[in-house]
């Protein structure tokens, strides 16, 4: 690994003892190879500045606001190298404005490429609900000490990381489906993504689902736990819901509802016209992250004239992981 890769590990080693970071606990190798990324990027100087001036804090992982300014950065150079793999070269936009993009398409047509706006969608409640999962996670380890100390031979504590929340009222999809609109509309800026054809990357590091297989990019996905199951598209829903959509959901048991209610929302894409499409980063266990994809099938002649460098780039980044609003692509998702 590199210097920051290093740094960052032992950051995570020091804080092991105090309050481990489960949000954080399946993806430190992953973040590891972003930070190696931005070492070894000589135009990445300006991102490797932000996560060094973070790590200054010796308690940053502790510190929510600076833990949520970390995960912003990974997020945003995650986005940049999986896109180098895939061949998609890309610049990162000197920050002018509140309405400037990430990143533009390098070789395009100068101030009119194709843009990027990057976002790693937080947990609900952002920093408060950081500062309560710290907290929690602390008395967990307060207690397990104090078990060793007592003497017993199993010391046990209870601790988790809800990123969407406790949901009490059985609607688990609605849920997840409503948060992820709302985060994500929570960070679209006026007027971003008018100069430009702009793309919205979402990076989902911190609230990837239970369901992450592309069958989530269609707008009901079926045969899952068992062959009778059908729930809804929860990435389909994020960009094309509406508000009277029906949600459904998986029942507890055979013979309850598995209609959750109405989904009470429009979609980002839905709501949003000037966003080109939605990117999706999926962070599956002991997988490799990868992109998903969701455009406008009213689009497609635009993409194939106009718009043919933001077409390529796309598809290179998404291959067969991508839908649009008419479930076109929907013969290919076949995952659970």
């Amino acid at each position: 690994m590199t210097a920051l890769a290093d740094a960052f590990l032992s950051h995570v080693h020091q804080q092991q003892g105090v309050a481990p970071n489960l949000l954080l606990a399946v993806h430190v190798s992953r973040i590891q190879s972003v930070l190696a990324f931005l070492d070894a990027e000589p135009a990445a100087l300006k991102l490797k500045g932000e996560v060094l001036r973070i790590f200054k804090t010796t308690n940053w992982l502790l510190d929510p606001g600076l833990f949520q300014e970390f995960v912003q950065a990974v997020g945003e150079a995650q986005f940049w190298m999986m896109a180098k793999t895939r061949g998609v070269e890309l610049e990162r936009i000197p920050e002018l404005s509140k309405r400037t993009p990430d990143f533009r398409l390098a070789g395009g047509e100068g101030e009119c490429a194709p843009c990027f706006e990057v976002k790693t969608l937080s947990v609900t409640g952002g920093i408060h609900n950081l500062g309560q999962i710290n907290e929690e996670s602390f008395q967990a380890q307060l207690s397990l000490s104090q078990q060793v100390k007592d003497g017993k031979k199993v010391a046990t504590a209870i601790h988790q990381a809800a990123p969407h929340g406790l949901i009490k009222d059985g609607k688990n999809l609605t849920a997840i489906i409503r948060n992820l609109i709302d985060k994500t509309t929570n960070n679209i800026k006026s007027g971003q993504y008018s100069d430009a054809p702009t793309c919205l990357v979402l990076n989902l590091l911190l609230v990837d689902g239970h369901w992450n297989g592309n069958a989530g990019l269609r707008p009901v996905a079926f045969g899952y736990p068992e062959t009778w199951n059908v729930r809804s598209g929860a990435f389909w829903n994020l960009a094309f819901g509406k508000v009277g959509h029906l949600v459904f959901g998986i029942p507890e048991f055979e013979g309850k509802p598995s209609v959750e209610g109405a989904l009470g929302r429009d979609g980002i894409l839905e709501a949003n016209p000037d966003i080109q499409a939605l990117l999706l980063i999926i962070h599956d266990w002991n997988e490799e992250p990868v992109f998903f994809g969701l455009k406008r099938e009213s689009d497609d002649d635009r993409w194939s004239e106009e718009l043919k460098d933001l077409a390529d780039a796309f598809f290179k980044l998404v291959g067969d992981n991508w839908n649009d609003d008419g479930d076109t692509n929907g013969w290919r998702l076949a995952e659970h």
